[in-house]
């Protein structure tokens, strides 16, 4: 699958838990402890959603990404 970032910014890709996916309410996939994704920023997210690990480049429009 591949996926083109067309505009905008503060982008995720990631994953999910499907049994966690009820209970999100208003948060982000990646806010709780079985999310993941990669931010546009190039950081790891997992249970936050302000901090991450450095995981790899950034990414915005123009770009496209394979998954």
């Amino acid at each position: 699958m591949e996926i083109k970032i067309i505009q905008g910014s503060y982008f995720k890709i990631g994953i999910i838990k499907e049994d966690s996916i009820e209970g999100l309410g208003k948060k982000c996939f990646s806010d709780v402890a079985t999310g993941y994704s990669w931010f546009s920023t190039g950081k790891l997210r997992n249970g936050s959603n302000s901090t991450g690990t450095d995981f790899g480049s950034s990414y915005g429009p123009g770009d496209v990404i394979k998954v």
